[in-house]
């Protein structure tokens, strides 16, 4: 197990983690931290990861940011192995920008094969076109 606080001129942060063994083979990480911004904007984080004897493994987290001024965001998501090497898994984020355009994004994984979609709104939720970045 670990962790830390900091806290300065530019805000304060706190983060921790614990991994768990079992002696077998199987292991578990599990962490998460948050910040807050002397400017008032937050942020935070949490996920886990997982691996097993048998050559499976994953990880899960999500996210999420409030700025100062309004703008927002969130993530989750996940990903798994299992002990044949397929992989599979999905992401799902969304964004607000203080002027109240959105996004609403999903990653999926299926054998191997990746699909994404998106879509944008402006404020009064009309459909505009998504940046590529």
């Amino acid at each position: 197990a670990g962790g830390a606080v900091t806290s300065g001129a530019r805000g304060k942060a706190a983060r921790g983690r614990v991994t768990t063994t079992d002696g077998q083979g199987n292991a578990t990480r599990r962490s998460g931290g948050v910040v807050q911004g002397s400017n008032g904007g937050t942020a935070s984080r949490q996920g886990s990861a997982y691996r097993n004897a048998d050559g499976s493994a994953g990880r899960q987290g999500s996210a999420q940011a409030q700025g100062a001024n309004g703008g927002s965001a969130t993530t989750s998501g996940s990903l798994a192995r299992d002990a044949e090497g397929n992989v599979n898994g999905s992401r799902s984020t969304s964004a607000t920008a203080a002027n109240g355009n959105s996004y609403a994004g999903s990653t999926t994984v299926t054998d191997g094969q990746v699909s994404r979609t998106a879509t944008c709104t402006d404020a009064a939720g009309n459909s505009i076109a998504c940046r590529n970045p």
